[in-house]
């Protein structure tokens, strides 16, 4: 596969995952393609851990792995942004 069209998919799975996840994340087209392509390598990992094939030559198949990967990492960005954002400022840990 191409560089482009790592990063058309990757774009499009970054997409997809931030209409699935609720919340205000910031960024652009740059970062959609970004979560989207970091979704694909987490999903091509998670998959053989739920007994899932992660290797397909069905393109399809491989957006909806990136767009799994994209939605986990989003929930895990939002997670961690709630939990600083509820720190007062200045304090330890």
């Amino acid at each position: 596969m191409s560089w482009l069209a790592v990063i058309i998919g990757g774009a499009i799975a970054g997409l997809i995952a931030k209409s699935i996840v609720p919340g205000n994340e910031p960024g652009g087209f740059v970062v959609d393609a970004l979560i989207g392509i970091c979704g694909g390598i987490v999903g091509k990992f998670l998959m053989p851990v739920i007994g899932l094939s992660a290797h397909s030559g069905n393109p399809l198949w491989n957006l909806l792995v990136a767009v799994v990967g994209a939605v986990i990492i989003l929930a895990f960005y939002h997670l961690i942004a709630e939990r600083c954002a509820s720190k007062p400022p200045g304090s330890a840990s």
